[in-house]
C-alpha cells in the first residue's frame, strides 16, 4: 500500500540477509555483515517482494548518542534518494532454494562454494542448512529464521540469483572482482548508508527506531531467548522493515575500512 509506482524507474530496492547473531543492535559495527539489497526498475518486480518504500531525506549517519563505537564517529549528515527496500530478511528456505536452483555452486570441503572462481559461499557445517539426498534443506526449525553463515559473496551471488529470476540484470560481476554495477537494474547489498537510513526509520537522533531504552519485547538481544528468532517476531519499524536491530547481524555492499 505505500510503494509508489510514479517513482518506480528512479528508486532502488533493499533485499535482506543475515550473518551472525547479532548482541549489538541498532548503532552496529561493519566488520562483515549481512544484507542484500535491489535496484528495480518496474513496479511488478517490487509489488512481488512487497517492498517499503524509504522516502528522500538528509539524514545525521553515524552514533548520535555517544554511546556507539569509535569508529561510528563523527556522526555526519547524509543525503539520500528515494529508494525501496526488502521488508524482511531472506530466510533459510529462501537461500537454500537458491543453492538447488543456481548451477553455480559445489561444495569444498565443509564449505559451499562458487564453482568458477573458488569463493567460499556458505560455512557449511556451521549454517542452517543441511541435505536430504542431493537437495539442500533447513535445518529441524530453522525455515523462517534468517540465512546466517554466508559469505559477502554468498550473499551477492543470491542477488544474482534474484536479478536472474525476474528477468533483471545482475549487479555483480563475479569475475570482476565483484564489481557491483548499480545502474544494471538488479539486486544488490545496500549501501552502508542506505541500511542506517533505512533503520533509523525516519528517526532522528534515537539509538533504536523507537527511541533509546530498549526490552526483550522489542528486539532479540542480550541471549533473553538464546538463539535466533524467526523473521517478523517483533514489530517492525516506520519503514515497516522487521529486525533492523538485534537477532542477526546484516551484510551491506560496503568494505568494512
Amino acid at each position: 500500500p505505500y510503494m509508489m509506482k510514479n517513482v518506480a524507474k528512479i528508486s532502488e530496492v533493499v533485499l535482506l540477509l543475515s550473518y551472525l547473531h547479532a548482541i549489538k543492535l541498532f548503532v552496529k559495527r561493519f566488520l562483515n555483515l549481512v544484507l542484500i539489497s535491489v535496484a528495480f526498475t518496474e513496479v511488478s518486480a517490487m509489488e512481488t517482494i512487497g517492498a517499503g518504500w524509504v522516502p528522500a531525506q538528509t539524514f545525521e549517519m553515524g552514533d548520535v548518542s555517544g554511546s556507539g563505537w569509535p569508529d561510528e564517529r563523527p556522526a555526519h549528515f547524509v543525503t539520500m534518494s528515494a529508494y525501496y527496500i526488502a521488508p524482511q530478511m531472506v530466510t533459510v528456505q529462501e537461500y537454500c532454494d537458491f543453492l538447488n536452483i543456481s548451477r553455480e555452486n559445489t561444495e569444498n570441503g565443509d564449505f559451499i562454494v562458487r564453482k568458477e572462481g573458488g569463493e567460499v559461499l556458505v560455512n557449511f557445517p556451521f549454517s542452517p542448512i543441511s541435505k536430504s539426498g542431493v537437495r539442500y534443506v533447513p535445518k529441524p526449525g530453522t525455515s523462517h529464521q534468517p540465512m546466517y553463515y554466508v559469505t559477502w559473496e554468498g550473499a551477492a551471488l543470491y542477488c544474482n540469483y534474484l536479478s536472474v529470476k525476474q528477468g533483471l540484470k545482475p549487479s555483480y560481476q563475479p569475475e570482476n572482482r565483484w564489481a557491483c554495477d548499480f545502474a544494471a537494474g538488479g539486486y544488490h547489498l545496500p549501501t552502508e548508508a542506505q541500511w542506517e537510513c533505512a533503520a533509523r526509520g525516519g528517526r532522528a537522533g534515537g539509538i533504536y527506531s523507537w527511541g533509546n531504552t530498549l526490552s526483550p519485547f522489542q528486539a532479540n538481544y542480550g541471549n533473553f531467548i538464546g538463539g535466533i528468532t524467526n523473521i517478523g517476531n517483533y514489530e517492525p519499524n516506520a519503514y515497516g522493515l522487521y529486525d533492523m536491530a538485534g537477532n542477526v547481524m546484516q551484510w551491506c555492499n560496503d568494505w568494512y575500512k
